[in-house]
């Protein structure tokens, strides 16, 4: 069985007063040429196909496309909800979709999804874990005690999930893993609340993850996060993004390559001083960092003439300073509206997050 294993799609994502749905749609376009061009026999989508639980118009016309068209040429479609998708809303007449090989997961519901794909090896088994918390489990393992322990949480889901480890599995997750790194500080995950130890998984041949937006082995190539198709911060900027493809023939005979993407525009920092900088010409998201005083009227207009597209724009004497600091604010905003949007299941407001912005100034 030959599979491609994309991620974090986000579909509908609006950063700094920029739509990405274009850049979205071109690059949907692209990977559904590459996957059909590599001729696979399944497409695993491994959660965040949407960027919120209220997807606009377009995003879901997108997603639509893309599945239709892949699916048209025979393909099977794997898909799990990740923690920005809204799972009852993505999963709408996903029993319809079985007879065309689309098989979306459902809101968890105490039992895991299996599916089986039979190849001239025989049976493999096919696993959907949509994100979850223990939240989310503890009601249908009254006698467990789960507490707020994620790496228990999903011990008990796979345990009560119905596997034959000495077939071939495969399993779609989209969750933290302890001794995985994010794209947006470089450090490794340990300490996080919400992260899974990655030996829950031993026993699976393929582990296709989602959640993190840089790709990347976890202990083994047999689990890997794919990470997204484009890149949607400054701390992507050096990042390759790309599809993940695999082949499984016999038990324990696993390959797996990638192909590169190309964005229609790219994300960058740029940084220097004005007169280094002011006549650079981009299409491309920017995020510039001015080296010295701003003291020139009208500096970020003058810039905007040619760099359409800048995101941010900070100007420091400290250049490395300035990055480190910029980077844990954002950092903190970012964990915490994730956090909680996880706990409440709405996203902050405005005035939420202006205070949240002041607490951390």
């Amino acid at each position: 069985m030959r599979f491609a294993h994309i991620s974090d799609i986000h579909l509908g994502l609006a950063l700094n007063g920029y739509s990405f749905l274009e850049d979205q749609r071109y690059i949907m376009d692209q990977m559904s040429d590459i996957i059909l061009e590599n001729d696979v026999d399944v497409v695993f989508i491994c959660g965040d196909i949407y960027d919120k639980p209220f997807p606009p118009e377009e995003a879901v016309s997108i997603f639509d496309k893309f599945i239709s068209r892949i699916s048209k040429h025979g393909k099977y479609i794997y898909v799990i909800p990740g923690n920005h998708d809204s799972a009852i809303r993505l999963s709408f007449g996903s029993d319809i979709l079985k007879g065309q090989n689309v098989y979306i997961a459902k809101a968890y519901g105490g039992n895991v999804e299996k599916y089986e794909y039979t190849d001239k090896y025989g049976d493999i088994g096919i696993f959907l874990v949509p994100f979850i918390k223990p939240v989310d489990v503890r009601p249908f393992f009254p006698d467990r005690e789960i507490n707020d322990d994620y790496t228990k949480m999903m011990k008990t889901v796979l345990e009560g999930a119905d596997i034959d480890f000495k077939k071939r599995n495969i399993i779609l997750s989209h969750q933290f893993l302890q001794g995985s790194k994010r794209a947006d500080n470089g450090k490794v995950i340990t300490g996080m609340y919400d992260a899974i130890k990655p030996e829950i998984y031993d026993g699976f041949d393929y582990v296709a993850m989602g959640h993190l937006h840089n790709e990347q082995y976890i202990e083994s190539e047999r689990i890997r996060y794919c990470g997204t198709p484009l890149k949607y911060s400054k701390f992507e900027a050096n990042c390759k993004k790309t599809v993940t493809f695999g082949e499984i023939a016999e038990k324990g005979d696993l390959k797996l390559w990638e192909k590169e993407l190309s964005p229609m525009r790219d994300m960058k920092v740029i940084s220097g001083t004005f007169d280094e900088i002011k006549n650079i010409r981009t299409n491309d998201y920017v995020h510039i960092v001015l080296k010295g005083s701003d003291s020139i009227p009208d500096m970020y207009g003058l810039l905007r003439n040619n760099m359409p597209n800048i995101m941010s724009y900070a100007c420091s004497d400290n250049y490395s300073h300035a990055e480190s600091d910029n980077m844990i604010e954002s950092n903190m905003l970012v964990y915490f509206e994730e956090f909680f949007v996880q706990r409440t299941g709405r996203e902050l407001n405005e005035k939420e997050r202006t205070i949240l912005l002041n607490i951390i100034n």
